[in-house]
């Protein structure tokens, strides 16, 4: 019992300096990289943000603070912070802050890690992560598509013509339904069996497109809805009163 509790000790006294070695790496870059600090301040000015990373137990404290364009650690988390990553374990902690997006969206649908206070300042600190590590997140996931696409061929190794055949098949039979309802003066069948996707190409190219080309974001939608907040405000309206959530949407779109 005491080796395992001195074990336990040294792990998170190891997770410890390892989360805050790594971010004290991305405050050095933030602060003296202009390649970095750039992203640190808007039009509206710097981007100023604590966000706290703590594990259930408390063993594991700490925190980055984005300051007027000045970046620094703390062994301590502030009770103002505007985001707190509380994660399970230690393990958590550690495969988070190194893991590819898609672990990310796995540890949160799974509970392995979950957010105290504002997601939209965890997810700009996720993105400063993304521009100081994008090389290294970019291999990762490549790696980890070519990882599921071996995985997939070493369960189906073999094509199975017959099974294709089949879906291709039922693809062209058309299920047919009796006209019951005597208000159903024009259709002999409701299920109008008699037509296919082929009978309508318009259709049948958007459907095309939207299968097999790369979809774009649109940044529009975003770019008008800022600038309508930033003329009227998104907390506060211009006179400093609380904005109503559903008014001001509907203000925005009016």
């Amino acid at each position: 019992m005491l080796l395992y509790t001195t074990q336990s000790k040294l792990n998170t006294a190891g997770t410890n300096l390892f989360i805050k070695t790594f971010f004290k790496f991305i405050a050095f870059n933030f602060n003296h990289r202009k390649s970095l600090n750039r992203y640190l301040k808007t039009k509206d000015g710097y981007l100023n943000f604590t966000i706290g990373l703590r594990t259930e137990d408390n063993g594991l404290q700490c925190s980055i603070t984005f300051d007027n364009g000045k970046v620094f650690v703390t062994g301590t988390i502030a009770p103002n912070a505007h985001a707190v990553l509380i994660f399970k374990n230690e393990d958590a902690a550690r495969k988070l802050l190194l893991g590819t997006p898609t672990d990310i969206i796995y540890m949160l649908l799974k509970s392995d890690v979950r957010i105290d206070g504002s997601i939209t300042y965890s997810n700009i600190f996720s993105f400063f992560i993304s521009l100081l590590f994008n090389n290294v997140q970019k291999r990762a996931m490549k790696k980890e598509q070519q990882a599921d696409e071996k995985k997939v061929k070493k369960e189906h190794p073999k094509p199975q013509k017959a099974l294709s055949d089949e879906i291709a098949r039922r693809r062209k039979e058309r299920l047919k339904g009796k006209r019951v309802d005597p208000n159903v003066l024009f259709l002999e069948d409701p299920y109008l069996p008699q037509y296919s996707l082929d009978d309508f190409p318009r259709i049948k190219e958007f459907l095309n497109d939207h299968l097999t080309k790369k979809p774009e974001i649109c940044a529009e939608r975003a770019s008008l809805l800022t600038q309508w907040y930033r003329e009227h405000g998104f907390e506060k309206d211009k006179n400093g009163k609380d904005w109503d959530p559903v008014l001001r949407n509907a203000y925005a779109y009016k």
